[in-house]
This record gives C-alpha cells, sequence and structure tokens, in this order.
C-alpha cells in the first residue's frame, strides 16, 4: 500500500512553444518572441510556486490523456493523487501573479478538509485545490470547463470551499497592460521584451527600471512526468 503524503502542486498547462503559438500575447509580433514571454511568464510561476517547498508535478500537452479539457485535467490530477496525496493544488502560467498566494494557508485549509479556489475575471480558475476525499473524476471532468459557468460549477462541486482573491488571467496584450499597473512583475517582465521590441512602455505604463531588478529570463526547469520538483 503507498503511504499517504500531504499536498502536492499540479502544473498543467501547455509547453512554452505551444502556448506561445495559441497565444498572440504580444499582438502579432511573431512566435518567437511571443515564446521568450511565454518562457518568461512560466519561469515566474515556477519560482513563486517553488516558494511553497510542495513537490511540483508538471504535465504538458504530451502528457496530457483524454479529448476534452474536462477529461484532460481530470486525468492530471488522479495522476498526482495516484502518488499518494492527499490534496492537490492546480495551477497553469496564465494567472497574472501567484504572489499573494499563502500556500502554508492553503495546505491548512487542505487539511482541514476544505478545497480551495482562485476565481479569475473571465469565470474560470487560476489556482483548484482539491482534497483526495472530495475529487470524483467523472464528476470533476463534467463541469463546464472554458465556460461562463465554471465558477458556479466548481462551487457546487467542491461544497465546502475557500476563495482566494480574484485575479486578472494572461490572454492577450490587453490583459498584459492592465496586468503591468498591479503587478511589478508583469512590469519587468514587459520591460524587458519591450525593449527588445521598441514598444513604448508608454502603452501600458511609465515605468523606471533599475538594472538590479532585472527579471531572470532563463528558461524553467524541466519536470518529468511523474517527477516532483
Amino acid at each position: 500500500m503507498r503511504s499517504r503524503k500531504g499536498t502536492a502542486i499540479l502544473f498543467f498547462s501547455r509547453s512554452i512553444m505551444i502556448d506561445a503559438a495559441e497565444k498572440d500575447l504580444l499582438k502579432g509580433k511573431g512566435q518567437s518572441l511571443n515564446a521568450q514571454l511565454t518562457k518568461a511568464l512560466t519561469t515566474r510561476t515556477l519560482q513563486t510556486a517553488r516558494q511553497s517547498g510542495l513537490p511540483i508535478y508538471q504535465i504538458d500537452e504530451q502528457h496530457q490523456v483524454g479529448d476534452t479539457f474536462g477529461q484532460r485535467i481530470s486525468n492530471a490530477f488522479e495522476t498526482v493523487f495516484s502518488k499518494g496525496y492527499d490534496a492537490v493544488i492546480c495551477i497553469g502560467n496564465d494567472a497574472a501573479s501567484l504572489d499573494h498566494v499563502k500556500w502554508d494557508r492553503l495546505s491548512i485549509s487542505l487539511s482541514n478538509g476544505e478545497n480551495v479556489i482562485g476565481p479569475d475575471y473571465r469565470a474560470g480558475a487560476y489556482l483548484i485545490g482539491l482534497t483526495r476525499k472530495s475529487f470524483n473524476k467523472e464528476q470533476f471532468q463534467n463541469l463546464r470547463w472554458q465556460t461562463k459557468d465554471l465558477i458556479a460549477d466548481l462551487k457546487n462541486f467542491c461544497e465546502t470551499y475557500n476563495e482566494l482573491e480574484q485575479v486578472a488571467d494572461l490572454n492577450n496584450w490587453d490583459d498584459l497592460k492592465l496586468a503591468a499597473r498591479s503587478f511589478s512583475t508583469i512590469r519587468r517582465i514587459l520591460t524587458a521584451i519591450c525593449g527588445v521590441l521598441s514598444i513604448p512602455v508608454s502603452q501600458y505604463r511609465q515605468i523606471s527600471i533599475c538594472s538590479h531588478d532585472a527579471i531572470d529570463l532563463r528558461g524553467p526547469p524541466q519536470f518529468l512526468l511523474g517527477q516532483a520538483a
């Protein structure tokens, strides 16, 4: 019998190049520069998640199983739960920021049997934390994913949950401009990318950046399916 564990993080997202091709974040500036931005955002998300001290499992499109989004994310949760964890926190790379997330509080909520939902402004979710006891694969995969009804469905599914601060998601250039007004990390990333593109930063906000505050644009480490970070 597999020994029981605490909480793990599931990083559920497309790979950098696929995500860059699907999202025109930099408004027609090309896949290469979109990939550079996607890499920076993904790196930042993983850096923030590592501060939790929790094991991280990355499942991208090469390892996702299922024909629909609901099937793919349900199978991903099941994969991590199968490793013996009592709770799984799922995140992607499209949230403007996870800096406000108190990982220790999330773990306590989950250990007390309370699920966690982080809503975005499009009625989606940037974070979903589920306990093993509450996870029903069939019901979970049949939620109305990628629609305006998802949050309502999630709340009904979870029954008992804590709701986190609502944040913006990042799907296009307008989303990035708005996020830059609130999050210093997004401002630093965009300043670096805008410098490459010669796009005036005044398009989203006049920013003064010190050299020691530059963002690290190196790619994130690769996590194999079934291998914790």
